[in-house]
């Protein structure tokens, strides 16, 4: 986290769980940013997972389905949202999509942030602290903008299991797979462990079952499309990285 919440309770607007605390709530609420695709008005859920103090530039993880290449260019507005605020907007600001990654079903998104007043990081799970086991029933929390006016929603669910869905393009891609599944606009959202760690991003359902891809899956597929320094914390923004203009680059 890089900026202290300022705390409200908002009726409806945390959920009754001993594994998460207000303050974890909190956390998720303020790292969660309603997303709509400026040219197909596509609309989801977006997670900041890194703040560049220097370049004022935060970073989102999304849904790659929500933000589809196109003529128009790579422009989404975004909506922040805070515990002070709630459930008023915060903050919108626009940004630009960085990189697609379709088979994974991941997107970034970039934007410049002055003052992040009020917005938190979450950070990716290392791989020492994931779950173990296959059949995992461990409580985790999800943020999605389903409400009206994208507002954010929190909610407890079931971490299941591993799985590795076929697509229909007949990828296979690791997921995981939840008790319930996601209202349409909690695309894109985080999934969170009691330790307050990114360990998914909401792709959709099957089966009356929630996916989302894998932290494993993302952190690969986001060194492999050359955005490794948002996974690992030792490499740093690239100069030149452009902000704004980014291209519809597609990585698989």
């Amino acid at each position: 986290m890089f900026a202290s919440l300022l705390l409200a309770l908002t009726p409806g607007q945390y959920v009754e769980s001993k594994e998460f605390p207000r303050a974890k709530q909190e956390a998720a609420l303020a790292a969660t940013a309603g997303i709509v695709h400026t040219e197909t008005g596509g609309e989801g859920a977006a997670v900041v997972v890194k703040y560049d103090k220097q370049r004022s530039v935060v970073y989102l993880l999304t849904a790659a389905h929500i933000v589809p290449p196109g003529q128009e260019g790579n422009g989404v507005k975004l909506e922040f949202y805070s515990p002070k605020t709630f459930p008023k907007v915060d903050r919108t600001i626009e940004g630009s999509v960085l990189v697609r990654l379709p088979t994974q079903d991941i997107a970034v998104i970039q934007a410049l942030m002055k003052d992040p007043g009020g917005v938190s990081a979450l950070k990716m799970c290392p791989p020492d602290q994931l779950p173990k086991g296959e059949q995992v029933k461990l409580t985790v929390l999800t943020v999605g903008c389903d409400g009206a006016n994208r507002t954010p929603k929190l909610l407890t669910d079931i971490l299941l299991r591993k799985n590795v869905p076929v697509k229909p393009s007949g990828d296979k891609v690791l997921c995981w797979e939840t008790q319930l599944p996601p209202e349409v606009g909690r695309s894109g959202g985080p999934l969170i462990d009691q330790k307050g760690y990114l360990l998914g991003i909401c792709s959709g359902s099957e089966n009356k079952r929630g996916y989302y891809t894998h932290v494993l899956e993302i952190q690969r597929a986001l060194r492999a499309a050359g955005v490794g320094w948002l996974v690992d914390a030792e490499l740093k923004v690239p100069a030149g990285q452009p902000v704004g203009s980014a291209k519809n680059r597609e990585k698989n």
